[in-house]
């Protein structure tokens, strides 16, 4: 499978495999989130809205690819000088348990890492465990994200 797998920079061309992917992930894995939220989230992210995101030089997005086909993303952005925050992570259900959530994550700090930063944040509801497994650490909670309480997570590079 090692061979079958391809993690890339999105390009324009991805903004509607992007949109797409994400629509699925909020009906398949963020369901946590309260529906007026995700209505919000479906908004926020239209494909032209990704095609917009995709020519800042601030994202650091990518895409998972299996047999050439899209089973995951990375959304990412440079924040600051020298800090990135990944604003979504996510893996088709049927690919999971396989390694790719972890490889797109060290490609997703890798990229944002040739970029300057030292530090990455993210927020989590449930998936702790799986994110200190690679150095990140709580710095913090959100009491009401979406309708859901988020963990603030955050690792040094």
């Amino acid at each position: 499978m090692e061979s079958e797998v391809v993690i890339k920079p999105a390009r324009l061309r991805d903004a509607r495999t992007l949109n797409n992917l994400f629509v699925q992930s909020l009906e398949s894995s963020f369901g946590y989130f309260s529906d007026d939220y995700r209505s919000q989230l479906r908004h926020d992210h239209t494909s032209p809205k990704f095609a917009k995101a995709l020519c800042s030089p601030r994202s650091c997005f990518l895409v998972l690819r299996h047999k050439a086909e899209a089973v995951g993303y990375s959304l990412a952005r440079v924040d600051g000088r020298e800090t990135g925050f990944i604003h979504w992570m996510y893996i088709l259900p049927v690919m999971r348990g396989q390694g790719l959530g972890a490889r797109l994550l060290l490609a997703c700090q890798k990229s944002l890492q040739s970029r300057g930063v030292s530090r990455i944040r993210l927020l989590t509801h449930d998936q702790m465990g799986f994110y200190e497994h690679y150095g990140f650490s709580e710095k913090g909670r959100l009491p009401h994200c979406g309708g859901v309480p988020m963990v603030i997570m955050e690792a040094a590079l």
